[in-house]
């Protein structure tokens, strides 16, 4: 219980740091939202019922935490991969976010490696 109650301290470290980069610049391109909503919204469930199960006054509010607490702590790496997965598929492509940073600044689509390994074919 002493390594799960330090790995949850890290975690919540961990997730602060998150929603300062990751979670800001995803809201704001409106990316991934809904799922990472239902990820960092399970995280406070496990934060709140892992506070409820050192304070929580009665047994049968500590069976429901407990149970709870339990549920979405296993359910967590299926919300992860999800959000993963999710997330991939709403990243755009690397040459297209190319395109897309020459086009705003209305230069031509060349890629000087495509054109040095092209020079590196012919000798």
């Amino acid at each position: 219980m002493k390594i799960h109650g330090a790995a949850a301290m890290a975690i919540l470290v961990l997730i602060g740091m998150l929603l300062n980069g990751h979670v800001r610049f995803a809201w704001r391109a409106r990316r991934n939202r809904a799922n990472g909503s239902i990820f960092l919204s399970s995280f406070a469930v496990l934060t709140i019922t892992g506070y409820g199960l050192y304070y929580a006054g009665g047994e049968s509010l500590r069976a429901w935490t407990s149970w709870i607490h339990l549920a979405v702590g296993l359910a967590l790496p299926i919300l992860l991969l999800t959000h993963i997965f999710l997330g991939r598929g709403t990243r755009p492509t690397v040459q297209s976010s190319m395109r897309s940073r020459f086009a705003s600044r209305g230069v031509e689509d060349r890629h000087a490696k495509s054109h040095y390994f092209e020079s590196q074919r012919g000798s």
